[in-house]
């Protein structure tokens, strides 16, 4: 995995903003070399950097079509956050989604999360799989694993989508550096 982006999630208060959370966002070679083809062709292509990074490789290998891990998003959290307001910031993402879609997210992140509150010093990450799909770990320990591809590019929208992205600065970072960064 190659670091693509960081940014930072941060939580209005009553006299300033303030950063919860840091975020980093990994991709496989593969998707990087696609992120970097979209960035190059993008008014050919008319598809957002999301569909770019979720679309389906289909790697064939002698054992049967391969399932690569293709993207990557790890959130470090800085200051304790509530779950209720985690998944608020990603709710914006899911206007096209169906209502099924939305409560699965809700209900996987406050499986994952736990007892109602991210504490200063957890790390959540979401793996996004080839064949549709996610697995959440919380301090590195799996929590979950779901696959329902529907929601893959709504909570990835939520990352690095710019009209719907909670994370300050990240899809800004992802555009300026893809191209700089070198693949093996």
């Amino acid at each position: 995995m190659y670091l693509i982006g960081v940014g930072v999630i941060k939580q209005p208060g009553y006299i300033q903003e303030s950063v919860v959370a840091k975020v980093a966002v990994g991709c496989s070679t593969y998707t990087i070399d696609r992120a970097k083809y979209w960035k190059e062709k993008r008014f050919q292509d008319q598809s957002t950097l999301t569909e770019v990074l979720l679309r389906r490789e289909n790697t064939i290998t002698p054992y049967g079509i391969a399932n690569p891990l293709k993207v990557s998003v790890i959130v470090h959290v800085t200051k304790d956050f509530g779950t209720k307001d985690f998944i608020k910031l990603f709710e914006p993402c899911f206007v096209s989604c169906s209502k099924e879609g939305l409560q699965t997210f809700r209900d996987t992140m406050n499986d994952v999360i736990g007892d109602r509150k991210l504490r200063a010093g957890d790390d959540v990450s979401i793996y996004f799989y080839d064949n549709g799909d996610l697995i959440f770990t919380k301090n590195e320990a799996i929590k979950a694993v779901i696959h329902f591809p529907e929601i893959n590019q709504h909570i990835l929208n939520g990352f690095i989508h710019p009209q719907y992205s909670a994370v300050d600065q990240l899809s800004d970072c992802i555009e300026e550096n893809i191209q700089f960064i070198e693949t093996a």
